[in-house]
């Protein structure tokens, strides 16, 4: 087995190696290393040195790759403002008043405009006016609200004189067709008797 070359005395990225410490429980050879960020006791084994595309610094570099922890307190994206952080997540007050906890990426990319209610808010002005449709022994009436559904649903008249609030879907699909009085009037699908 050839004898692995020291790293003592090289600099490695923002790495000073100093000594060699120990071996890591693999048999891996650690060594001591100071970073140029001022961090003096930075251990890191001698395979990772080596290949400088894993280690440059003690975390530093990566640091501020990232750039400064940016305060978003107070700042507007789309419908929410956020309030207060908690690691990477920010609460969010949402102008429909609710309150939601959201990615800071999520916020500065803008994926996430609002806690929910401008998705709804986009359905219900795109969705389809199913109003005075016949589906079935079903008659749209009118689309019955829900705040906290996404899904169109419509209250519905059957010919037996019965009500039903149904999705939208369901209707067009076919799905739903009456107030479930077809089912009631049907035999058993397995035997009679």
């Amino acid at each position: 087995m050839a004898k692995t070359k020291s790293l003592v005395g090289q600099k490695i990225g923002r790495l000073t190696v100093i000594e060699r410490v120990d071996k890591d429980k693999h048999g891996n050879i650690r060594y001591l290393c100071h970073c140029e960020c001022g961090n003096k006791n930075y251990i890191v084994t001698g395979s990772h040195l080596r290949s400088s595309r894993i280690i440059k610094s003690c975390g530093c570099y990566r640091k501020e790759k990232k750039g400064p922890k940016i305060d978003l307190t107070g700042s507007r994206f789309g419908r929410l403002i956020a309030i207060r952080n908690e690691g990477l997540a920010w609460l969010c007050r949402c102008d429909c008043g609710n309150e939601k906890w959201v990615s800071g990426a999520y916020l500065r990319s803008g994926m996430t405009k609002s806690c929910g209610c401008l998705r709804c808010d986009r359905t219900k002005s795109t969705a389809i006016d199913l109003t005075g449709k016949q589906f079935g022994k079903l008659t749209v009436i009118k689309r019955a609200e829900n705040p906290n559904d996404r899904n169109a649903k419509w209250l519905c008249k059957c010919d037996c004189g019965g009500e039903i609030v149904v999705y939208g879907q369901s209707l067009r699909t076919g799905d739903t067709r009456s107030c479930g009085c077809l089912e009631r009037g049907r035999p058993k699908k397995y035997g009679i008797g």
